[in-house]
Order: structure tokens, then C-alpha cells, then sequence
């Protein structure tokens, strides 16, 4: 059952990505986040009934401490650069699930928590490490273990930011990127799906591009350089030339750019990224 469903049936529901919900409230964990109710809108039967139906995926709050702070507006006393990887299933239950479950912790050997907050919605944080993987390798292993376990997935790669640093209120947001752009690709990131989300959006409100300008653009000497890829549709030569630049050196500071923040500017969809940022936040 999803949010359309339950706002039918209780039109007072509302959704929220955070789970600190009042006392007064009850609360119903679904992809997107967690639908508030109220509980005075409710009989004694249909608040018996919803907890029985959604109060399956208890979450260990000592195991899992990055659910608390990323769900509840707890601190975590963990610091360093995290990734959060949101990780939609088709079904709950697959052969083998707790196996795939092993292979998804082999693969990312900087795991600092893996969890479900519903039986098809899971949730990884990552530590950020030189060999961390891209979008794209994920999506090739990822398309691998479907096809061993019989089961598809859709999965949206965050990016990293210090765990000091507004990190919850960044992940807010990615989750509310993630479950509202439509896309037929298995793996996306903020670059993939920024043109869909953000054109509807005022994109000076948002507070993970404006962090994103600030890690990966703010002071940089590509804020000069993005703009000329661009209006050069991407060319490394006409671009180089417009910079009186040699291009070998133009490639060697995208190289540099990529490994520095994850962001490849060969890609259209990146480029068109760090073009939005610079356009909106540069010199505001």
C-alpha cells in the first residue's frame, strides 16, 4: 500500500520523510518515508489494525544508530564523509534473501550500516574511501546479483557529505529526489535526475545543491571551465580553445575533477549538474 492509497482512505494522512512524529500520531513506514496519521482520526480497530499490518520492520535502534539519526533527528558520534545508497526491491521474498543480504556487505567492504525500513525499502551507509564504487559499477554489479537472486532492483547513490554537516537534511532530500523522478534506469544519482526534479523546483531553496556547489565548485577554477564544456555541448577541443587552454591540460583537470568529487563531466547529465550549480549559487 502506498501513500495515494492510505491518503484515500484517511484523507487527514500526511508524509513526511522524518520519523519524529508526535505521540498523538501514528506512524507507517513506506518507500518514500512515513505517513503520518492522527490518532484521533482512528478508531481503537483501525489503529489495532495498522499497527498490526505496518509494525512488521522493527528497527534495533542500539544496531542500526544511523537509522536514529538519520530518521528520528538523532547525532550520531561517527564523523568522516558518508554516502547513504537507497535500495528499492520488487518483492520481500526471494530465495536466498539473507545471502544477497552477505553480498551486499561484500561489496561495499566501508559499510557502517545496512537496514529495511520496510520489507522491499533498505537502506546502506557508506564511509568514503579512495575505491568507493560509481553509479555505473553499481549498476553493473547490481544488475549481476538480480540475475543470481532473482529479484530487481532500483537503487539511488547519494553523495557524501561530513556527518557533522546537515547530513540528515541532505539525505531528506535525496530520499525525496529518489521516490519523486521517474526513470527507467536502475542506478541513478543526483545527476541523473536533477534536470527532471529541480526544473519544477526554486533550486536556491534546496539545500543539498547549494552543499554540492559548496564541496565540489566553491573557489574552483571550474567554475570558469564548466561553463565553456557546456556551451561547447561538451567538445574538449573548441572548450580549449576557448580557454586558451592546451587540451590535454583540459582533460587532465576534468580527470582530476571526477576523482576529487565523483561528478564526470564528460556526461552530459553531470555536466548539465555542475552547470546548475554554478548558474544558481556562483557569486550569490
Amino acid at each position: 500500500m502506498n501513500y495515494q492509497e492510505i491518503k484515500s482512505l484517511f484523507p487527514s494522512s500526511s508524509l513526511q520523510t522524518t520519523n519524529d512524529h508526535s505521540p498523538d500520531d501514528i506512524a507507517i513506514p513506506v518507500e518514500a518515508g512515513f505517513i503520518r496519521i492522527p490518532k484521533k482520526e482512528l478508531t481503537a480497530r483501525e489503529e489495532e489494525l495498522l499497527t498490526l499490518l505496518f509494525g512488521k520492520n522493527k528497527i534495533d535502534k542500539e544496531k542500526h544508530s544511523w537509522y536514529s539519526f538519520l530518521f528520528e533527528n538523532k547525532s550520531i558520534d561517527q564523523e568522516g564523509h558518508y554516502r547513504v545508497i537507497q535500495i528499492k526491491l520488487s518483492t520481500s521474498d526471494f530465495p536466498l534473501k539473507e545471502l544477497w543480504i552477505e553480498e551486499i556487505k561484500q561489496i561495499f567492504p566501508n559499510i557502517v550500516d545496512f537496514f529495511f525500513t520496510t520489507e522491499t525499502t533498505a537502506f546502506l551507509v557508506e564511509k568514503e574511501s579512495e575505491d568507493y564504487l560509481s553509479t555505473n559499477e553499481l549498476d553493473g554489479l547490481f544488475l549481476a546479483l538480480d540475475t543470481d537472486f532473482n529479484v530487481s532492483t532500483r537503487l539511488f547513490v547519494g553523495s557524501f557529505h561530513s556527518s557533522q554537516h546537515k547530513f540528515a537534511e541532505f539525505f531528506s532530500e535525496e530520499q525525496t529526489v529518489f521516490w519523486e523522478t521517474t526513470t527507467n534506469l536502475k542506478c541513478k544519482d543526483i545527476s541523473n535526475v536533477a534536470m527532471s526534479f529541480y526544473s519544477n523546483e526554486n533550486i536556491k531553496a534546496s539545500v543539498l545543491l547549494s552543499e554540492l556547489y559548496t564541496m565540489w565548485l566553491k573557489k574552483s577554477e571550474m567554475c570558469e571551465i564548466i561553463p565553456a564544456l557546456w556551451n561547447n555541448l561538451g567538445n574538449l577541443s573548441s572548450t580549449a580553445k576557448d580557454l586558451y587552454m592546451h587540451r590535454n591540460t583540459l582533460l587532465y583537470k576534468i580527470e582530476k575533477f571526477y576523482s576529487e568529487t565523483g561528478l564526470n563531466l564528460k556526461e552530459a547529465n553531470a555536466l548539465f549538474l555542475g552547470y546548475l550549480l554554478i548558474l544558481n549559487f556562483h557569486h550569490s
